[in-house]
């Protein structure tokens, strides 16, 4: 059911320059850092996505070595060292351990999605989830004069602007203005929609769950193997 007396959190990134930003919702953990200096962190466990919007990020993990730029994204499981290079801005989730990410890397993004969305919007799947009901990663692209319908999510989304400008609209709410580089959390069940004017928006989108995916009895490998003349 739609939940009418929540907020969405709207986060500029002026505001995540001067400090970083770190929720934990339902059990994940959601961080936005712009860093003026090089740093380094350590991760031991869980896996993690990361998407860079500026800057440069250099992963160590055994036997392994990565170097992304901007509007490049990742997924990584522990353990290894995560390197942001000076002025590096990126968004990145910290799932509970029982998530087994598979170690991708992907991007730069592209200038629209490659599936159809509501009201003219598309969406690509980034990072799909590995089994059914695992989180994945979106980019959802709104063209000009978008006018989107009013909806909901059974479970939160997390998400950064990485291109354009457009408006937050929730019920019975005051409408936010959202700009390149601004962070947001829609908590679930929360009715909202998006709105653009003569520029696009483009959204990256962390979903910490899914209702489609790979299973054990249906997945490609599977699906499309025949023994004596019928499929398995």
């Amino acid at each position: 059911m739609p939940n009418h007396h929540s907020d969405i959190l709207n986060l500029a990134k002026k505001h995540i320059v001067q400090t970083p930003f770190e929720l934990s919702l339902d059990s994940f953990q959601l961080h936005a850092i712009f860093t003026v200096s090089s740093k380094v962190h350590r991760f031991d466990s869980g896996s993690l996505f990361f998407y860079v919007q500026e800057g440069t990020v250099e992963l160590d993990g055994e036997n392994s070595h990565v170097r992304v730029g901007a509007r490049h994204y990742l997924s990584r499981k522990a353990p290894f060292s995560v390197k942001l290079h000076p002025n590096t801005f990126l968004v990145f989730v910290h799932t509970p351990a029982e998530h087994k990410v598979l170690d991708t890397v992907g991007g730069p993004i592209e200038e629209v999605g490659r599936l159809r969305y509501i009201d003219n919007c598309s969406d690509t799947l980034l990072l799909a989830p590995v089994l059914l009901g695992e989180p994945c990663l979106n980019l959802l692209h709104f063209p000009p004069q978008t006018n989107q319908t009013s909806h909901y999510h059974p479970s939160f989304r997390f998400g950064i602007i990485t291109r354009g400008s457009g408006v937050c609209h929730q019920e019975n709410k005051a409408s936010t203005q959202l700009n390149t580089g601004d962070v947001f959390v829609i908590p679930k069940n929360i009715m909202h929609s998006f709105s653009t004017e003569t520029e696009s928006m483009d959204v990256i989108a962390f979903h910490p769950d899914s209702d489609w995916g790979p299973t054990n009895s249906n997945h490609p490998m599977i699906n499309r193997t025949w023994v004596n003349g019928k499929k398995i």
